[in-house]
This record gives C-alpha cells, sequence and structure tokens, in this order.
C-alpha cells in the first residue's frame, strides 16, 4: 500500500501542485486534512481512534501511523488518481477549439506525450497500434468517415501522418523541475475547466514555458493537424485506462 504512493509520487503526481488534487479525491473516502509547511505537504486522515499522516516533500512521500487501516481507502484513492489523470489527458482536446494549432502542439500535446513517456513509460509499440487502430475523421462532401491513421516508431522517433498533416516527435528525457512553477508562468491558458485535475504534461508545458524546446515538429493543414492529436490523446486515454484499471 505505501508503495502506492511511491510511485504516484514517482510519476509525479504529488507534486507540481498536484497534491490538492489528490486530497480532494483522498477526503470524498477517508475524513482528512492537509496543511502546507513551506515544501513539506502534511495530510491527515482520521477515523474513530484511527490516525495516518501522509507527508510530501520535493524528495518523496512517507506514511506513518495506523495506515494499514486505511489500507482500502489508499488502494481506492490511488486507482481514482490515475483514472483521473487519464481523464485529463482526455479533456486536452477541448483546448483545440480555443488554441491555434501551434499553440496546441507546442503547450499541450507534445508535454502531454514527453510526461506520459517518460513519467508513466509508455510504450509506444503499443500507442502506435492504438493509433492505427483508432483512426480519425475525414471530411468527403458532406460525411465524416473514419480513415486510418499511419504511424511509426524507430529510434526513438515516433512519427504519424494523416491526410496531408504530420507530426514527428524524437522522445528524450528532461530534467523537470518544481520550482520552476511560479505565479509568473500562466498555465491556466493550458488548462481545462473541468476533468483536468492534474493538468496531464503540467511539468513539460511549465518547461516550454520557460523557454525549453522540444524536438518535435509538424505540417499540414490545421483541420487534419488537430484530428492527429484528437487521435493521439484518445489512444493515450484508452491505453492509460487499460494499463492502470
Amino acid at each position: 500500500m505505501v508503495n502506492h504512493f511511491k510511485q504516484l509520487f514517482e510519476l509525479g503526481l504529488l507534486s507540481f501542485d498536484r497534491e490538492k488534487a489528490f486530497f480532494d479525491l483522498l477526503r470524498n473516502s477517508i475524513p482528512a486534512m492537509m496543511a502546507k509547511e513551506g515544501d513539506k505537504t502534511r495530510i491527515q486522515v482520521k477515523k474513530g481512534g484511527k490516525k495516518a499522516l501522509i507527508s510530501i516533500t520535493n524528495e518523496g512521500v512517507t506514511v506513518s501511523g495506523d495506515y494499514d487501516y486505511f489500507s482500502y481507502g489508499f488502494e481506492k484513492v490511488y486507482k481514482n488518481v490515475l483514472s483521473e489523470y487519464a481523464l485529463s489527458v482526455r479533456s486536452k482536446k477541448e483546448l483545440l477549439s480555443v488554441l491555434n494549432v501551434g499553440e496546441f502542439y507546442k503547450f499541450v500535446l507534445v508535454p502531454v506525450l514527453l510526461e506520459v513517456r517518460n513519467s508513466f513509460k509508455l510504450n509506444i509499440n503499443w500507442l502506435v497500434s492504438e493509433v492505427k487502430k483508432l483512426g480519425a475523421e475525414k471530411k468527403f462532401l458532406f460525411f465524416k468517415v473514419k480513415n486510418n491513421v499511419s504511424a511509426s516508431w524507430k529510434n526513438n522517433v515516433l512519427e504519424l501522418s494523416f491526410d496531408d498533416a504530420k507530426f514527428i516527435i524524437k522522445f528524450k528525457k528532461y530534467k523537470v523541475d518544481n520550482s520552476l512553477l511560479s505565479d509568473d508562468v500562466n498555465v491556466g491558458k493550458f488548462q481545462v475547466d473541468v476533468h483536468d485535475a492534474f493538468f496531464a504534461g503540467l511539468p513539460y508545458t511549465i518547461l516550454a514555458l520557460n523557454g525549453s524546446e522540444f524536438n518535435y515538429s509538424f505540417e499540414g493543414s490545421d483541420m487534419y493537424l488537430r484530428e492527429l492529436a484528437k487521435n493521439m490523446l484518445e489512444s493515450l486515454y484508452d491505453l492509460l485506462i487499460i494499463e492502470n484499471v
């Protein structure tokens, strides 16, 4: 059970202010209180005479007290956090109606792909299969029909194309730093009002807003680049749900 908290920390879901969303999910199952003390977040759960304390710092997470007594509730919140993260990934499609394609790819789609790959250790061959299976919508006269999306994965490079749209990204590790999150960085523009509790891609969005350049490119019509983005987000959602059920 304690390993579940360590896994959430390693996934980055207990940092970058995401511990607030974690706390909201936790208190839906167990009475809890949260306090922020500098860089440390302390969450106390209490039921009857039983207590447990979850301490989250930049270095890790520890659980003390009667944590075995709360094992069922902790297991439930662990699964709920992963489900909410998957929903956050899928919710990014809503931003396609308010951002231009360049903004969306740079500050939303690429950060989501990098986080899921680097933190969740996503199997890209699995993603390629899902992308091809899902397809995307193409307009034909007054109709919309499903067409295949081409996808390939070689030497850490993912390449996808749909009609005249093409997207290429080379995956690599980037150092994410919780201290980069500040009031000066306007992440709100790239956050959905609902179904985005964990703001998927957040650490890499912050890196992009602070000037980091990722290795990717895209070309083609806006219409089909947006369709390609929808396909990838839906594919990621499906894989996260399947992997974490």
